[in-house]
């Protein structure tokens, strides 16, 4: 996982507290510092359980993995880049095909595309932090044009997203095609999510009824079988 700089940045001003009343930091220097949660309420927690269930529809149409759970909490604090997240159960292999690296761009754009087929527009929670859905679908295109093999044939040895960022920088043309590689899967996910209306609609239903969503209740989902997805 990468660091995240908000931890970092509380972590540091505890310090500076504690350095400045003469002792060693403490929990409660940390806990003074995190801001108070707030509830999603209404249009805004709905709006975090489409985007969800966006990743989750497009990721098991196209067999990403499986689910092991869905988290929208009701509440999230001031700080919070993201309300919720899809956990995956992923197959780890020694080789992987072309497809499988659009198919993971097309997942994690999906969050993004239920937004724009559902409420017709985009929210920030797709970017903006390292570790979001578009750091990691941009660094996933970048490693497929200038690594891999998989969209051009070139080789640069990069091993984290500071240089992956740098080659993008760089070169202006592959800003171009990685934007639009990007679009294309955007584009997939929105007509996944357009074939799959009614799916998409029953989890978020279950969804907002709860922070939790486990997996084997999506799957019951997708198969069809939405009379007994709501049941604990």
């Amino acid at each position: 996982m990468p660091k995240d700089p908000r931890i970092e940045q509380l972590v540091q001003d505890a310090r500076r507290i504690a350095r400045k009343a003469g002792r060693e930091v403490d929990a409660i220097d940390l806990m003074n510092l995190v801001p108070p949660m707030l509830p999603l309420r209404g249009g805004e927690r709905r709006s975090v359980c489409l985007h969800e269930a966006g990743h989750a529809v497009v990721g098991l149409a196209l067999e990403v993995g499986d689910i092991e759970m869905i988290v929208v909490p009701k509440e999230a604090g001031h700080m919070d880049s993201t309300s919720g997240h899809v956990q995956w159960i992923r197959p780890r292999g020694h080789n992987r095909s072309r497809e499988s690296y659009l198919d993971e761009i097309c997942m994690l754009l999906a969050g993004m595309a239920a937004e724009r087929v559902h409420l017709g527009t985009e929210y920030d929670g797709s970017g903006g932090l390292m570790g979001s859905d578009l750091q990691q679908a941009v660094d996933l295109a970048t490693l497929m044009f200038v690594s891999l093999g998989l969209e051009a044939l070139q080789f640069n040895e990069v091993t984290t997203a500071a240089e992956l960022e740098e080659l993008r920088r760089s070169d202006p043309v592959l800003r171009r095609r990685i934007e639009r590689l990007l679009e294309d899967q955007l584009a997939r996910a929105e007509a996944i999510i357009r074939e799959r209306e009614d799916l998409m609609e029953a989890l978020v239903a279950v969804m907002l009824d709860r922070e939790v969503v486990m997996g084997r209740e999506v799957l019951r989902l997708f198969r069809g079988d939405s009379g007994t997805a709501s049941a604990t």
